[in-house]
């Protein structure tokens, strides 16, 4: 019989076999990474492709009745293969990329046993649940029960709230409670001595042992006295033991005096050497230079007066004075030795400086100083004859200038209907173009590149020539949009050899409303009129608010032959919303 039956299971699954084989096979997914398919269904069998979570295959077959395998069908390298697969290792939907939600505690662990928490999937609803592991022990306070001495250790005990478990710790000996130091043998400067103290509680006896005590010396006694050439000695002894200690003596420094071999000029170095006063040892000889001399690699205020002596005299720029004797201080005071006839050697010896500073006479003007030029003055040192020329400026406005000024220039040109491109306060080609042709139409020399100050006076004394005494407002007050107020006063006498005097100017709007300070005008006579015969001093664009909040300044230097009567200053200012022009009051001296 159970051969019979045996045979019924066979024919069975051959049958269920046999009816697999005939379906076309359906679409299951790998749930785990790295799943393998085999060649046989058995795990011992060779591995013919291994697959990820989320893989697609045919299944083919159920191979045996508990299902734990399954026959596939896969691709590998674009080719059909047929393998096995543990059926554990595949699913018949698409796993799910689970997003799961918070943990619910389902049993709450303790110190005694494990816990248990769950939580859901909100996509596919699977749940997901974990063992949690046991707590701590909620242990209470220690409890000393045995209290430690300075011979035995002690011990503590603490109990868990919860499960009543005790864990106990040793409580480390304390220290002994010694007595004061009892000394069994004193020590000296030749011996140790010795000491013991006891422990009050257990008796306990440590034993120390104590220095020697360092020797009482008296004084030093000097047995040889020592020189610049040899060593000297001397001893002291032990008040107690006699114990003699012995040291040398260093030697002296040499008693050194400076001796002259050769004697050093205003124009030259010596030589001379040490020698001592007490042996005679004599140092190699030395070059020294006299008192004064400054050389390559000095540096402080006496460089410093001498390099302005040497700009002050072009034999160098303003930035080479900056008190450190280097490379351009020495080219400075070759040329300048050169000039004068001395060695030029770029050492500043005694001779080198007394010619520096030379005895110039007053200031004598050579070149004139105009509106449209450049001045001169010379003056001529007594002693030498040596003549100092320095340029005075008279202010031009060169080429590639920025500022205000420039765009007030580009501003006059533009409201007199010539074209010097954009108002942005830069000194370029446009604007050489624009005064070109304005200079052309009003027979004004002009040469590109440079604008003297009388030939900004011209565009000024146009402009206000062609413009509308309607367009003029006079001298305001308070209650008026612009109420401009100008102070001037001199800053100094007249310039020897230049007869120029300087003054300093100062404008202010005590107005309501914000203006632009356009030009201060400047002309002579005893009934100033600066509309027939205006002369520009200043020409700027500052920004005046109402007020008195801020206030343009500067200052400007004349010239006697400039012109005759009495000197006239005014301030002009535009309101840029109306355009308006105001003038402030009128100075005179």
């Amino acid at each position: 019989m159970k051969k019979i039956a045996m045979m019924l299971l066979a024919v069975a699954l051959l049958a269920a076999v046999g009816a697999c084989a005939l379906a076309a096979g359906w679409t299951e997914y790998v749930n785990k990474d790295g799943a393998k398919v085999y060649a046989d269904y058995n795990t011992d069998s060779k591995v013919i492709a291994k697959l990820n979570k989320g893989d697609k295959v045919t299944v083919t077959d159920i191979v045996d009745m508990r299902g734990k395998w399954k026959a596939v069908t896969i691709k590998v390298k674009g080719k059909k293969k047929t393998g096995f697969m543990l059926s554990k290792h595949l699913d018949a939907t698409a796993p799910c990329n689970h997003k799961w939600g918070k943990w619910t505690v389902i049993d709450k662990p303790t110190c005694t046993r494990t816990g248990y928490r769950q939580r859901q999937c909100v996509k596919c609803g699977i749940l997901d649940d974990e063992k949690m592991p046991k707590t701590d022990h909620t242990y209470g306070s220690w409890k000393v029960t045995r209290e430690p001495t300075c011979t035995r250790e002690g011990q503590r005990t603490r109990t868990c709230r919860v499960c009543g478990h005790k864990q106990t710790q040793t409580v480390a000996k304390i220290a002994h409670d010694f007595g004061k130091w009892t000394v069994t043998k004193e020590p000296t400067c030749t011996a140790k001595g010795s000491r013991y103290r006891k422990c009050r509680e257990c008796g306990y006896r440590e034993e120390q042992t104590m220095d020697k005590l360092p020797h009482d010396f008296g004084s030093w006694t000097v047995d040889k006295a020592a020189t610049c050439t040899e060593k000297g000695s001397r001893t002291r002894t032990c008040r107690d033991c006699g114990y003699e200690e012995k040291q040398s003596i260093e030697k002296l420094p040499h008693d050194y005096k400076w001796e002259i071999l050769e004697e050093a000029t205003d124009h030259s170095a010596g030589k001379r050497q040490q020698v001592c006063q007490t042996c005679g040892h004599t140092e190699p000889a030395v070059s020294y230079d006299p008192d004064g001399t400054l050389r390559r690699g000095a540096r402080g205020d006496d460089v410093r007066r001498v390099q302005q002596l040497l700009a002050d005299q072009d034999y160098l720029t303003a930035k080479g004075v900056d008190g450190i004797f280097g490379g351009g201080m020495e080219k400075a005071l070759m040329q300048f030795q050169k000039d004068q006839g001395l060695t030029p050697d770029g050492v500043g010896w005694p001779q080198t400086l007394q010619r520096l500073n030379h005895d110039f006479g007053p200031w004598t003007v050579s070149i004139p100083l105009t509106r449209a030029s450049n001045g001169e003055r010379v003056r001529v040192c007594k002693d030498c004859g040596f003549e100092q020329r320095e340029v005075v400026d008279a202010g031009a406005i060169e080429k590639k200038r920025r500022g205000e000024d420039v765009r007030a220039i580009q501003q006059l040109l533009g409201s007199l209907g010539y074209n010097p491109g954009a108002y942005d306060g830069i000194y370029g080609a446009k604007l050489d173009t624009a005064y070109a042709a304005f200079a052309a139409n009003n027979d004004v020399d002009f040469q590109p590149g440079r604008l003297w100050p009388a030939q900004v006076d011209a565009l000024v004394n146009v402009w206000m020539a062609s413009t509308s005494p309607d367009s003029f407002k006079g001298e305001g007050d308070v209650n008026t949009p612009v109420d401009l107020a100008l102070t001037v006063t001199p800053a100094s006498e007249a310039e020897a050899g230049s007869d120029m005097v300087t003054y300093n100017w100062t404008l202010s709007n005590m107005g309501s409303e914000t203006c632009m300070f356009n030009a201060l005008l400047l002309c002579y006579g005893d009934d100033p009129d600066f509309r027939q015969n205006p002369l520009t001093v200043v020409i700027d664009g500052v920004e005046l608010k109402p007020n008195n909040a801020n206030s343009a300044s500067g200052s400007f230097t004349v010239a006697s032959e400039w012109g005759e009567g009495r000197l006239n200053f005014s301030a002009m200012a535009v309101v840029e919303s109306t355009g308006d022009v105001w003038n402030s009051n009128v100075v005179s001296y």
